[in-house]
């Protein structure tokens, strides 16, 4: 599973690659299958929450239920912004 910090239509998002091309996002995964109240907001959020919070992006990530998003169209940002 490959992890992204990124931004699209200026806001700052959490997500994952799902293929060479396309990324999910996770908050629009959340909001479409309703577990948005366990869903980590950044990176710093989700290494914090540890497996619980893992657990929550696979099984976000297993429902397909986010549309996705060409990485043509995203700026990356560094993972944890304050390190």
């Amino acid at each position: 599973m490959f992890l992204a910090s990124f931004t699209y239509t200026g806001k700052d998002r959490l997500g994952v690659r799902v293929d060479d091309n396309h990324l999910i996002d996770l908050a629009e995964a959340a909001e479409v299958t309703g577990n948005s109240a366990e869903l980590p907001h950044d990176m710093l959020e989700l290494i914090e929450g540890g497996d619980a919070a893992l657990n929550c992006i696979r099984s976000l990530v297993a429902s397909q239920s986010s549309r996705r998003i060409p990485i043509a169209d995203v700026r990356f940002r560094p993972p944890v912004p304050k390190p």
